[in-house]
């Protein structure tokens, strides 16, 4: 059994597996198994949305099924805004410190970290919702709605760390395993991965 890394998704399903034979008595204590045998911790072998998954699995298990109604989703929040480059185009590790004039910056300087963030919906690996972000009461970010893979650079604003959060308007109806993933929109229309995050909406 083997995923792309060999870590999280493997140990995941691992953990399923080997509760559904009967060798733990719950996926928790499996996955604590994996990760203690190889030698790290369970937050660092798996993210979020695989932990949240284990948690569904065991619902099931205990007979509890998920839900067939489909929720609507109005929107997602993201506070803390990534540092992923500027709008002159100059792009920087989020992990490295910032440059001398970040932070130091009037809000909304081009020359300032920030990023351009949109967020996808994907369901079945397949794309079933694209949007930007809205604008925050009194701010200067525009609302546009992304289509395709992102849409064009128009639609697509800037955030910066002293917006401290960005709303992403949806209003989407939503069913069944979903996955959103949100990217950033570099100057020079490069997109790259932020961050993802899988649920399901039983």
């Amino acid at each position: 059994m083997h995923c792309l890394t060999g870590r999280g998704r493997t140990a995941t399903i691992l953990a399923c597996f080997m509760c559904w034979i009967g060798e733990f008595s719950s996926v928790m204590e499996a996955l604590q198994f994996i990760a203690s045998k190889r030698k790290e911790p369970v937050e660092k072998l798996t993210i979020p949305s695989q932990r949240r998954y284990l948690q569904y699995f065991s619902n099931m298990l205990d007979g509890v099924k998920p839900r067939s109604e489909p929720l609507l989703l109005r929107r997602v929040i993201m506070n803390t805004i990534p540092k992923f480059g500027t709008q002159n185009g100059d792009i920087r590790d989020p992990s490295m410190p910032a440059s001398s004039l970040a932070g130091n910056l009037p809000p909304g300087d081009p020359r300032d970290l920030g990023c351009c963030p949109y967020l996808q919906l994907f369901k079945g690996g397949k794309l079933v919702f694209t949007t930007t972000m809205t604008p925050s009461s009194g701010g200067t970010n525009a609302q546009g709605d992304a289509t395709g893979d992102g849409g064009a650079g128009s639609s697509v604003t800037w955030a910066y760390p002293s917006d401290q959060s960005v709303a992403f308007s949806v209003d989407a109806v939503l069913q069944g395993d979903l996955l959103l993933r949100c990217r950033h929109l570099t100057a020079k229309g490069t997109r790259v991965s932020m961050f993802r995050a899988g649920f399901h909406t039983g």
